[in-house]
């Protein structure tokens, strides 16, 4: 196997599109650099099986949002109301979690990289919050699983990692719409209780 060691950030970022290519499928990526998100994508780069590299990039990128996020209530719950919610915009308590199947009263109780990722407006506006863009780790994914990214709410990490994994717009489009309709059942069957 050769070594390829890279020691400048921007070529790494600039090239990072070639080197998830096949061809560098027997190259061992090595890196003198500091920081998490260089040390990540280093450790991506040299997971070589799909599957194994999609999931590494996934869980690390909710890692990497738990950490950000420790010890932060943005939202600023009160009474099970979030400060939109607070401001009256919205009737309905857990704020945006309120239609996700899910939710616990002690939290999420899967680990969803979307939801993590998303606040809403105000929130942003109050607060400083990570977007997708700030992950360097998700470039690793293709433009189609980026995009999957961005509003898959509501999915286990099951279902998000099988749709990442199969990466088809038109698979992700029909799942989504089947886990909607089956999420806002459950939530109608659930409430009625």
């Amino acid at each position: 196997m050769k070594t390829k060691k890279i020691n400048d950030k921007y070529k790494l970022y600039k090239y990072l599109w070639w080197y998830k290519k096949p061809w560098y499928n027997w190259t061992k990526f090595e890196t003198d650099m500091q920081g998490n998100d260089v040390q990540d994508i280093i450790e991506a780069l040299n997971i070589k099986k799909y599957g194994k590299r999609i999931e590494f990039i996934y869980d690390r990128a909710c890692l990497r949002l738990d950490e950000f996020y420790k010890g932060k209530d943005l939202c600023k719950f009160c009474d099970g109301k979030c400060l939109f919610a607070q401001r009256g915009h919205l009737k309905d308590y857990n704020g945006c979690c309120r239609l996700c199947r899910y939710q616990s009263d002690k939290g999420c109780t899967t680990s969803n990289l979307t939801c993590k990722s998303y606040y809403c407006g105000l929130i942003r506006d109050l607060e400083e919050t990570l977007e997708f863009k700030d992950i360097s780790l998700i470039k690793l994914y293709s433009i189609r699983q980026r995009i999957m990214c961005f509003d898959n709410f509501y999915a286990s990490r099951e279902d998000f990692l099988l749709e990442l994994k199969i990466g088809l717009i038109i698979f992700y489009s029909f799942h989504t719409t089947y886990r909607m309709i089956k999420n806002f059942w459950w939530l109608k069957n659930h409430k009625q209780k």
